[in-house]
């Protein structure tokens, strides 16, 4: 399981299966040493936990990314997790 296509279950309100499928894909992701695909997973899933907690982790994701010399965690994140997943609820 990928993380194509997640945005789905946060787009028709499903959060709580987003964010379940959020934290397999990371699963997946660091199991295999897919940094790729685990530094989105955790900034999407900070965007979706919200609060001060969601927000150090995607604070902590964006800022590995930057230091990868991503300009733009964001869109980066969009790239491989795409979606709207800011605000929960």
């Amino acid at each position: 399981m990928g993380g194509r296509g997640r945005g789905t279950d946060r787009s028709h309100g499903r959060q709580t299966a987003a964010i379940a499928a959020l934290r397999e894909t990371l699963r997946r992701a660091e199991a295999t040493d897919t940094i790729a695909l685990a530094v989105p997973a955790r900034y999407r899933l900070g965007e979706l936990l919200g609060g001060a907690a969601g927000d150090a982790l995607t604070k902590a994701a964006g800022d590995e990314l930057i230091a990868e010399g991503i300009r733009n965690p964001a869109r980066w994140a969009a790239i491989f997790i795409p979606g709207r997943w800011s605000g929960a609820g």
